[in-house]
């Protein structure tokens, strides 16, 4: 490892997700270490522990343009600096929608905190129309009511402003090395692209990755591993854990089929549609219990994070994420009746899409084998070849003494952990430094 050379990442989430992509694949990682470096949230010197001595293995600089911090001031002045003669810079656009949401704005009521530390309602689901409106109405229904019956494109030429953007976006392809402005043009109106304003999905993800690692020139464009692992990542929700809803007269304006009776996700809370969203936007409801539950499960301290989880769950009754939580915190306290109808619930709410069959069939397997093995069963056809399910479900055939069943969960999970492709954590977590972006934990990939 320490002789490679190296391929930096330097740029936002976009890159960071780009980040995984690079480290799924065994003809880069065999041959390269991969990281990626923040360029937002930060105002820092990389004398704050990078170690410095590795830059000069860089070997591919892949540099997002036009973004905080890159090519004239901060930390991405100072690794352009520190960079070997012989290392090639690949520069990428970073990417942005405006177009579908034309009110974007920061939320006076809005307040971070450690634990939240964007706030319930950061900037991309902040509404000016709305708050506008909210202050000449105090009755949330009028204010509702009344937003949803605007004609948007009279307030704002939605064409004219998708031509800006497409014109901002036009003009970071000419200072970058890949050019993705076409393909959101070409793409945006029948397939969904961004989840909010700055967040891309997994479709566009995908075409960031494709167009990078063709630059790099050393993964061929019909590698198994590259074609698997791009079908992967199209197959993800995308970036962030909150989907900023769309007006309806703007889903017509723009023909945009594939968002009529979408679902938003908001955090843990659950998925929404349009309108149960703008609704809890315009009266600011949230869970704000959520975020000191996970701290208190993070510190092993059950007792309250079972109780700012029964709080979280009796004003969010729909977040299935909430009730696994809940079922995690249960068995860490033995109370596995219990924890199983936490697991049960979860399942039922999220149609599976979460994996939480596998919870459930840990919990099972102390009491009832058969059932166990059907839980992990319904777990792995959502998620095969997953190392874990695959070590659970030959936990449950030992259990119930079936040799064939255990030769055959031994081979599979033997199969699983050699094909595990997990990225590589090369760097610690931190504010400023790499991180593992968008776990298998659901969030991501």
């Amino acid at each position: 490892m320490a002789d490679k050379p190296v391929i930096v990442l330097y740029g936002n989430c976009h890159i960071g997700f780009t980040r995984n992509v690079l480290a799924r694949l065994d003809v880069l990682t065999d041959a390269y270490e991969i990281w990626w470096v923040r360029n937002f949230k930060v105002n820092s010197s990389l004398k704050a522990g990078f170690d410095l001595n590795k830059l000069q293995r860089c070997a591919y600089f892949i540099l997002q343009v036009g973004h905080w911090d890159t090519d004239s001031v901060g930390v991405g002045k100072e690794l352009m600096d520190l960079l070997p003669d012989d290392c090639r810079t690949i520069r990428v656009p970073p990417l942005f929608l405006n177009s579908l949401w034309p009110f974007m704005t920061d939320d006076p009521r809005n307040r971070s905190d450690d634990l939240n530390t964007e706030g319930p309602y950061p900037n991309y689901l902040g509404n000016r129309a709305i708050l506008q409106l909210m202050k000449g109405e105090s009755d949330p229904d009028r204010v509702f009511d009344l937003y949803m019956g605007r004609d948007i494109n009279a307030m704002v030429n939605l064409d004219r402003l998708h031509g800006i953007n497409m014109a901002q976006l036009y003009g970071m392809d000419i200072r970058s090395d890949i050019e993705l402005s076409q393909f959101i043009e070409d793409n945006f109106r029948d397939r969904r692209l961004f989840l909010s304003q700055l967040h891309p999905t997994g479709f566009l993800c995908a075409e960031i990755a494709r167009q990078v690692i063709a630059q790099l020139g050393i993964v061929p464009a019909d590698d198994p591993q590259l074609r698997e692992t791009l079908e992967e990542v199209e197959a993800t929700h995308g970036i962030g854990d909150i989907d900023a809803p769309i007006h309806p007269g703007i889903v017509e304006h723009f023909g945009l089929d594939w968002a009529r009776g979408l679902q938003y996700r908001y955090f843990d809370e659950g998925f929404y549609d349009h309108d149960e969203f703008v609704r809890r936007y315009i009266r600011f409801t949230n869970v704000p219990e959520y975020f000191p539950a996970r701290a208190m499960m993070n510190r092993s301290n059950w007792t309250e994070a079972e109780r700012l989880l029964r709080l979280s769950i009796a004003k969010s009754p729909g977040s299935a994420r909430f009730h696994a939580c809940l079922g995690r915190v249960l068995c860490q306290q033995d109370r596995w009746p219990e924890a199983g109808e936490a697991f049960s619930t979860a399942i039922a709410l999220d149609g599976g899409r979460d994996g939480y069959h596998g919870d459930l069939a840990r919990v099972q397997l102390r009491s009832d084998p058969a059932a166990a093995l059907h839980s992990i069963d319904a777990a792995l056809a959502m998620k095969p070849a997953d190392p874990e399910l695959c070590e659970t479900r030959l936990e449950i055939c030992r259990a119930l003494g079936d040799a064939d069943a255990i030769a055959r969960a031994e081979a599979d999970l033997e199969q699983a952990r050699d094909g595990q492709r997990w990225p590589p954590f090369l760097e610690p977590t931190g504010a400023i430094y790499g991180r593992y972006w968008l776990p298998k934990d659901g969030s991501g990939f």
